[in-house]
């Protein structure tokens, strides 16, 4: 295969400048990969959309889906691709909820929280901003679970790997399953379970740096300089198809 693997990202707003600087990072080390970039305005359209495409292109052996708004070292995705690369089918990084300290992933309801002891930990559900899959776990599911190939021939063509839906958990009762909740539960139908690898502890932008151990950073906007810029168009060029817009609308932003 041409890549070691694809990096995903739902980019519906502004990529900030924590993440790009994070990618360029990945620069630094010998990794093979491809950078597909969309947005769609519904999360779960944009990552059905990037999932297929990973399926169709068949490039790598696995996704990482890393958001916009996400600050992460090479070590973090390197460790997501070892634990790919043994075995697991189904793991993710820990970041924390927006204006809060607590974790995306782990129980629901009344269950606790994953001790942060630096292993890996089976859990109930895994948020999406930092999360590794296999292409097996994804055959496995079209096939599994009969999912329809929706929209052929034009643009957002996928299967629905991610849905926000209600759903009857019978240890937390009555839900409303997020799409990244969702797809843990598809891949529970088949056969796999989650994983979060509790060594691998993230930023997660928005208003302010939120971080697992509590810091908050302060956030300012600002534009993008231009050789900047020119620098994310050159990764992209090289990796996979998705370009970064020259149109003020789409406009790339720093956050810092």
């Amino acid at each position: 295969m041409k890549y070691e693997f694809v990096i995903g990202t739902n980019a519906a707003r502004d990529v900030t400048n924590g993440t790009i600087g994070s990618m360029m990072g990945l620069r630094e080390v010998p990794y093979r990969f491809g950078w597909d970039i969309i947005g769609c305005g519904s999360a779960a359209r944009t990552r059905n959309i990037l999932a297929y495409r990973f399926l169709k292109e068949n490039q790598a052996p696995f996704l990482i889906f890393i958001d916009r708004d996400m600050v992460f070292t090479p070590q973090d995705v390197g460790k997501l691709l070892d634990s790919l690369n043994n075995g697991y089918d189904l793991i993710a990084g820990c970041y924390a909820i927006h204006n809060t300290m607590w974790l995306t992933s782990g129980g629901e309801g009344g269950e606790s929280e994953p001790v942060l002891d630096g292993t890996i930990k089976e859990v109930k559900y895994l948020a999406t901003g930092f999360m590794g899959i296999t292409r097996k776990l994804l055959e496995k599911m079209v096939e599994g679970l009969k999912l329809p190939l929706m929209h052929k021939g034009d643009d957002t063509t996928a299967y629905p790997f991610f849905e926000e839906k209600y759903y009857q958990d019978p240890d937390c009762g009555d839900m409303w399953l997020s799409e990244d909740y969702d797809f843990c539960h598809k891949a529970r139908q088949v056969g796999v379970k989650s994983y979060l690898d509790t060594s691998v502890r993230l930023g997660h932008l928005g208003g302010a740096l939120w971080q697992v151990d509590g810091t908050i950073a302060s956030k300012n906007r600002m534009e993008v300089p231009k050789e900047v810029q020119e620098q994310i168009r050159k990764i992209l060029s090289e990796t996979a198809s998705a370009t970064v817009p020259e149109n003020s609308s789409q406009q790339v932003v720093v956050m810092t």
